[in-house]
């Protein structure tokens, strides 16, 4: 399961700043969920689709900001 905010998202953010990261990259952060039943294809498939979306992303939006 991956996720863009809910309950874990304060707890996430706050780390991150901890560690200084800036504070643009820290709010824009997606974290994952794993457990003992995520396989190996699954994390892999998650890895496909964030480098589609990012590369959308740059794409779609070069430029623009």
């Amino acid at each position: 399961m991956a996720s863009l905010g809910g309950a874990y998202m304060p707890h996430l953010y706050r780390t991150l700043q901890a560690a200084h990261i800036d504070k643009e990259l820290a709010l824009s952060a997606v974290s994952f969920s794993l457990s003992r039943q995520t396989t190996e294809a699954e994390i892999r498939r998650a890895i496909s689709i964030v480098q589609e979306a990012v590369t959308y992303y740059q794409q779609t939006y070069s430029g623009v900001l």
